[in-house]
């Protein structure tokens, strides 16, 4: 059953999707190659899997593009010896089996449909002490809670790549007047881990009537906040990180990188890597 015929496929991204992906590509293939010198498990976890593959279509021509669970199960030198995929819309999530069955890494690759943040503290305390994975938090939006993020800290053989939705927060949450709306004001408590982001509103320099939050320094103060979250609940945090930007050069996503691994020399390694994938993308 071929998934292209079969399966459902989202139709939305653009060049700041194939940006994003390339960034997780060329992390993979590095942590895999150093895993083969290594006494560990490689491990893949994607949380907000999507459906394997994307749609584009130009001038009446459908072409398919690789999305990050077709990505991970493309490396192999070497391969991952476990991959975990995490999507909750069912029609994805049985396009994701198919491009497994594709793979016919069916005794390797486990898809669960359910909530990411339900799920994922139960993965991680799944994870052998040999394990060393790689996680990979993808949202369409704000679904993400830094709660269910912070657990990941349990085991210490974790690299995160995280997508943080930076236009979506600043265009309809974030606004020129602070939020009132107790669903608004608890939404943001729960994707910046607390309160933190009211101080956005003290910075009067930058979000004063002639600017807004979606600006580009807005979108950098906001960054630092969730950026220092992460630095309180993983063991390091990587300094900078890749901004993502629409057609209209609006910034959409930051993907920033973490790690849980308290290790000196493993931090030094990882970190060696995701901050040229950063500073080259």
């Amino acid at each position: 059953m071929s998934p292209f015929t079969q399966g459902a496929f989202p139709e939305f991204g653009g060049t700041w999707t194939e940006k994003k992906l390339d960034a997780l590509r060329r992390y993979l293939r590095a942590f895999t190659k150093v895993s083969k010198n290594r006494d560990w498990n490689p491990v893949y976890i994607d949380i907000f899997a999507g459906a394997g593959m994307r749609k584009e279509e130009h001038d009446e021509v459908v072409e398919f593009r690789d999305g990050s669970a077709k990505i991970a199960l493309e490396i192999d030198d070497p391969p991952f010896e476990k991959l975990i995929f995490v999507e909750k819309n069912p029609a994805y999530a049985f396009s994701l089996k198919l491009i497994v069955e594709e793979f016919q890494a069916e005794d390797k690759a486990g898809i669960i449909s359910n909530d990411a943040n339900l799920v994922l503290p139960n993965i991680i305390n799944g994870l052998d002490k040999m394990d060393r994975a790689v996680l990979f938090v993808d949202p369409f939006g704000v679904e993400m809670d830094f709660e269910s993020l912070a657990t990941v800290a349990e085991h210490q053989g974790v690299d995160i790549w995280i997508l943080f939705p930076v236009g979506l927060i600043s265009r309809f949450y974030l606004t020129r007047k602070q939020p009132t709306d107790e669903a608004d004001i608890a939404l943001l408590n729960r994707v910046f881990g607390n309160g933190d982001w009211e101080s956005l509103y003290d910075q009067q320099t930058l979000f004063g009537d002639k600017r807004r939050l979606e600006d580009d320094a807005g979108i950098n103060a906001m960054t630092e906040i969730y950026r220092h979250q992460l630095t309180k609940a993983f063991a390091r945090v990587a300094p900078e990180s890749i901004s993502l930007r629409n057609t209209k050069n609006r910034r959409q996503f930051e993907l920033l990188f973490a790690m849980t691994n308290p290790n000196g020399r493993a931090q030094e390694i990882a970190l060696r890597i995701a901050e040229h994938i950063i500073k080259s993308a």
